[in-house]
């Protein structure tokens, strides 16, 4: 099985462009309740980072101003944690090592371009065994 049969597609996925100010950060994440949210390369659509709650946590205590944390790039947050993409054509077993200690794996084409995401409950669903009927 193939990253690109696992994934949910970007236009139904939520993420943020790198370019936008933490307060804007802040508020998707604290919308949508993510834990971490995948961050784009505005124009191109290139999978750069993933971002967590905890980042912008970090951050805004480093700052020592709220005010001045809600206003910086988001470019100033340090991430802790590198979420690794996977390309399109990657297989189930790619995947799979990295769903393990991964809430999603973010899918990539061959020039680094989001996709979308595989989730780990889109992956154990694949993996699930196909019910039969009764009497088999």
């Amino acid at each position: 099985m193939l990253a690109k049969e696992l994934v949910t597609k970007k236009a139904k996925v939520e993420f943020i462009y790198s370019d936008i100010l933490v307060e804007e950060a802040l508020e998707k994440v604290e919308k949508k309740r993510y834990m971490m949210i995948p961050v784009l390369e505005r124009g191109s659509n290139r999978y750069l980072y993933s971002l967590s709650e905890g980042d912008l946590l970090r951050f805004i205590c480093s700052v020592g101003s709220l005010r001045k944390a809600m206003k910086s790039p988001l470019t100033s947050v340090a991430i802790e944690r590198l979420i690794i993409p996977v390309r399109e054509d990657a297989e189930s077993d790619a995947i799979f090592d990295l769903i393990v200690n991964q809430n999603y794996v973010p899918v990539i084409d061959g020039n680094g371009v989001f996709q979308g995401i595989a989730t780990r409950r889109a992956m154990l669903n694949a993996l699930r065994p196909q019910s039969t009927e009764e009497g088999e």
